[in-house]
């Protein structure tokens, strides 16, 4: 379940543009990656962890459409907002973390 989180997610950053900025910043592309990353955290930690990962690419990187739409894709797919569930969830790749503690 892994593959598709990752792959999905570097799908979309391509679609929004963001693929040259991921390329050339190393930084950039360590807080991309971080979101993925977060299938590895313990559940009671992630909304914490993707508010602060959020809050992080806006202040740091920009307000712009390019980040909105990847983080509308990223809650959408993976996170779910407050009356929507995800179309998958972190709980399937909560035995990654489960598996590697």
């Amino acid at each position: 379940m892994l593959f598709p989180l990752l792959q999905g997610g570097w799908r979309n950053v391509q679609a929004h543009g963001m693929q040259k900025r991921y390329i050339a910043d190393q930084g950039y592309e360590i807080l991309i990656k971080k979101f993925f990353a977060l299938s590895f955290c313990n559940l009671g930690y992630l909304p914490e962890r993707y508010e602060m990962l959020v809050n992080t690419l806006i202040r740091d990187h920009g307000d712009n459409d390019q980040h909105h739409d990847f983080l509308e894709y990223f809650e959408n797919t993976w996170v779910g907002r407050e009356r929507r569930n995800p179309r998958f969830h972190f709980l399937i790749l909560f035995t990654l973390y489960h598996n590697i503690k």
